[in-house]
């Protein structure tokens, strides 16, 4: 019986070959892993950049408007809160207003023909109400019915929200044109009767 074997220098030669191989192998799985942990590592620090950077961005912004609202809640922030008389509840804003979004989303989607995004708005006006209760109905379980806009329960008085709301949805589609009609007065003319 004769033993199939390979001769010394086939055996010396796949050693060779297997040893570069395997580092080969073995190296490819270490760089990968490291790769991987880089990559992970380096999305969290530019995310964290990016989200302390607008973080700091969005503080800024929020102290400059705070800052220009002082006057308006300065009475608000003390113990004796609403004893100075009347406040404003509603503020209409008119202008060009820039995209909160102008500085964060990529040139790709800013391009974008299909999105049409706008960094700018057009000339455009809006108007903040304070608290959304102003448009807000309450509901009586007893009779089963809404309560008229702006009656308070409380008080069983009946305030003007709905000329208000109607007031602003007027001034937000026609501006001060259709306000102005409003104001007018109409005089019913009698014909002569000779």
């Amino acid at each position: 019986m004769k033993k199939l074997g390979l001769s010394l220098r086939y055996k010396i030669l796949i050693l060779l070959t297997l040893i570069p191989l395997i580092t080969l192998s073995v190296y490819m799985v270490v760089a990968l892993r490291i790769f991987e942990q880089d990559k992970i590592a380096y999305v969290f620090d530019s995310t964290s950049n990016m989200s302390s950077s607008m973080g700091n961005q969005m503080k800024t912004q929020l102290n400059s408007i705070l800052s220009s609202c002082k006057p308006i809640f300065q009475d608000y922030l003390y113990e004796k809160a609403f004893t100075k008389g009347n406040r404003p509840m509603a503020v209409l804003l008119e202008g060009t207003f820039r995209s909160n979004f102008a500085q964060r989303i990529t040139d790709t989607i800013a391009n974008d023909s299909a999105i049409s995004f706008k960094a700018k708005s057009v000339p455009t006006a809006m108007i903040v109400v304070s608290d959304g209760d102003v448009i807000k109905n309450d509901f009586s379980y007893a009779s089963m019915s809404f309560s008229p806009l702006g009656y308070d329960k409380y008080t069983k008085q009946k305030f003007a929200n709905k000329t208000f709301l109607l007031n602003c949805m007027n001034y937000l589609i026609d501006g001060p044109k259709l306000m102005s009609l409003r104001s007018r007065e109409v005089k019913l003319r009698v014909l002569d009767r000779k």
